[in-house]
C-alpha cells in the first residue's frame, strides 16, 4: 500500500463537507429507493474512527472504528452481506442491532479514490433480514463506482 498516496485520498475526502452535496444525496436516494431500503449511506473510514459523510436518513457523527458495521466492510474489496445482524457473532451487539432503528440487514460496498485506496463505505441498510442476490450486490458495486466518481471528481 502507497500509504502517501492514500494519505492524499483521505485528506481529499476529509477537507470537503458532503452532508448536502446533492449528487451524493441523489445517488444514496436512488440506490435506497431501487433496492427497497430503510437507508442508504456513506461512511469515511479513517484509521481509528468512522464518520457518516451523507445518508438518506441520521445525522452526522462520528464513532470508534471497531464500533461500527463500516469497519467490517472496509475490509472487503469486493462488498460485504450480511443477511441477519442478530446472526453475526462480532455485530450483533452493536447499539444499532440492539436499540433502534433495530437494523437486521446490511449490505456495503467499499468506496476508493481513482488510485484504488478504500476510503469510504456506502452502505445500505434494512429492519428485516432479507436475501441479497448477485444482481443487487452488483447494482450496489455500481452505485459505489459512482458514489467515488462523485467524492473524487475534483481530484
Amino acid at each position: 500500500v502507497d500509504e502517501e498516496a492514500r494519505r492524499r485520498a483521505v485528506q481529499h475526502v476529509r477537507s470537503r463537507d458532503r452532508s448536502e452535496d446533492p449528487l451524493l444525496l441523489q445517488a444514496l436516494t436512488a440506490i435506497k429507493e431501487v433496492l427497497h431500503m430503510r437507508s442508504a449511506d456513506l461512511f469515511f473510514v479513517d484509521r481509528n474512527t468512522v464518520q457518516l459523510l451523507a445518508a438518506t436518513t441520521g445525522t452526522a457523527q462520528t464513532r470508534p472504528r471497531e464500533q461500527t458495521l463500516s469497519s467490517e466492510a472496509l475490509e472487503y474489496r469486493s462488498g460485504l452481506v450480511i443477511h441477519d445482524l442478530t446472526a453475526h457473532e462480532r455485530l450483533r451487539t452493536l447499539p444499532e442491532v440492539t436499540g433502534p432503528p433495530f437494523l437486521r440487514f446490511y449490505a456495503a460496498h467499499p468506496v476508493e479514490s481513482p488510485d484504488g485506496h478504500r476510503v469510504a463505505v456506502l452502505s445500505i441498510v434494512d429492519t428485516m433480514p432479507r436475501a441479497f442476490t448477485a444482481r443487487e450486490s452488483s447494482i450496489l458495486r455500481q452505485f459505489a463506482l459512482q458514489v467515488g466518481s462523485i467524492l473524487f471528481a475534483d481530484y
